[in-house]
């Protein structure tokens, strides 16, 4: 009880704030398309949106707020307009989605997004499922054969194999598994 009140207590206490301590930014009132996707090809910041002279723009002020800890000579703010980016991306995004690229640019995306131990990761839980489907359709072969249902009801309880227990690790000591 004790440790659940202490973990509300600190959820309370950083309310407003990212797990790093910053606060949060408080949501814009308009909309920028490219939210948190740009970055500033000089400093490597990522460029925040801001609206000035009618239009959504693109800033990046980190070189003047950080003046002493940026040793090359940079502007004092790197403006951007979104509708000038958009300009460039839109006819990009077409082609790239487009119905003769399609699968190309979808397989691309697919390959960006995993890593070498993301796959490792997949490949081992696609391997674990398929092992509890074997593990399942054994126990279904049991009772359809008229095994008793206590008993196969503790085979599904044991640890398998895989080394999993109702998505938990099983214990590094197990030393057996007897299931059918």
């Amino acid at each position: 009880m004790t440790k659940t009140v202490t973990l509300v207590q600190a959820l309370i206490a950083t309310a407003g704030r990212r797990p790093d301590g910053a606060r949060k930014p408080q949501a814009s009132k308009r909309n920028y398309m490219l939210s948190g996707l740009l970055h500033c090809g000089i400093c490597q910041q990522r460029m925040i949106g801001s609206f000035n002279n009618d239009r959504n723009h693109y800033r990046c002020t980190y070189a003047a707020e950080y003046a002493d800890a940026t040793p090359l000579p940079t502007p004092a703010a790197v403006y951007v307009r979104e509708d000038h980016i958009l300009e460039q991306l839109d006819p990009w995004l077409a082609q790239a989605f487009s119905p003769s690229r399609l699968t190309a640019t979808a397989q691309a995306m697919g390959d960006a997004q995993h890593t070498d131990v993301d796959q490792q990761a997949i490949k081992a839980a696609q391997e674990t499922l398929a092992t509890c489907t074997i593990r399942l359709d054994r126990y279904r072969a049991a009772l359809d054969s008229g095994a008793d249902p206590t008993i196969v009801s503790r085979w599904s309880r044991r640890p398998s194999r895989t080394g999993h227990r109702r998505g938990r690790p099983a214990s590094p000591h197990r030393t057996s598994d007897n299931d059918p």
